[in-house]
């Protein structure tokens, strides 16, 4: 196994990155379970910049679209002795990621296409719509004790709609290239900055509207 994972290729290249997913699919493939750990301690360096962030995005992309197809090559028969609806919630999780990437460029072009017809509908639907679908990332944190994290749950998913929407069909058209993106360390540009400026804009703006709304403060300390 060990061997395959340090020798996988990938368009004829040797698979540089997505090295966790990659031993994942391969123990997986075994017949073995994989845990999450949340307890265990990690030492890694995270990005501080729009750059450094935009490119991690991207590398993890990426890979996920390499190991999706690995993943399908034995996801699909009965590769571990687990229980039907294990198999069954595995590969349905399989199936909706997979459908996210691909069908990421024609999704995409109807949304462009939406937007330059009825731009101030599409917008505050897209923006509802973000709204409402992060509420799964609040209720995941607010589970796991995270609660204070909770409370971004709302204003970053805002930012990757503004910021990040391209990194999966990116990611898609570019999965061949396995460069690692963050090693070498680049200044951001104006535009980079201005996003990530946004992004805690968002964060901060969020904050002030629980402080300074009773009500929802007073909420807010019941929940979390």
């Amino acid at each position: 196994m060990l061997d395959r994972w340090l020798h996988q290729r990938y368009f004829g290249q040797e698979a540089n990155i997505g090295e966790d997913r990659a031993i994942t699919n391969l123990i997986l493939e075994q017949g073995f379970k994989v845990r999450f750990q949340s307890t265990a301690c990690v030492l890694t360096k995270v990005p501080v910049h729009f750059a450094g962030l935009r490119k991690m995005y991207t590398r993890w992309a990426r890979s996920d679209v390499r190991e999706s197809i690995a993943f399908a090559r034995f996801g699909f028969g009965r590769f571990a002795d687990w229980p039907r609806w294990r198999m069954m919630l595995t590969r349905l999780n399989f199936i909706a990621k997979s459908a996210s990437i691909s069908l990421a460029w024609p999704m995409l072009t109807v949304m462009i296409a939406l937007s330059l017809a009825f731009p101030m509908a599409i917008g505050l639907k897209l923006v509802a719509g973000t709204i409402a679908g992060s509420a799964w990332m609040l209720a995941i944190c607010a589970w796991r004790g995270r609660r204070f994290d909770a409370i971004f749950a709302v204003p970053y998913a805002l930012f990757w709609l503004a910021a990040l929407w391209w990194i999966t069909p990116w990611g898609l058209a570019t999965s061949h290239r396995g460069g690692w993106l963050t090693r070498a360390d680049t200044r951001p540009s104006l535009l980079r900055r201005l996003a990530a400026a946004m992004g805690a804009a968002f964060a901060r703006a969020g904050r002030l509207v629980i402080q300074r709304t009773p009500g929802l403060a007073r909420l807010t300390s019941l929940l979390f």
